[in-house]
């Protein structure tokens, strides 16, 4: 059993079935634009609460702005 698949054993048994953004990180094949705004969370999350985070990529979204390069 790999590392990576213990975090996520240990992970579902603390936080249950996985919520809107973790289900997304945690899922094998991701769309482009899962990869997007798992990046684009990763950047917005070392500067402010995750609670403004997931408000920011809901803005982005909204704006038709969620993209490397039109946040760039």
């Amino acid at each position: 059993m790999t590392k990576i698949y213990k975090l996520y054993l240990a992970l579902l048994r603390k936080y249950r079935e996985p919520q809107e953004f973790w289900k997304k990180w945690c899922k094998g094949q991701k769309t482009r634009q899962d990869r997007v705004s798992i990046v684009l969370g990763a950047i917005l999350t070392q500067r402010t609460s995750w609670k403004n985070v997931e408000l920011a990529l809901k803005n982005l979204k909204e704006a038709k702005s969620l993209s490397i390069k039109k946040v760039h």
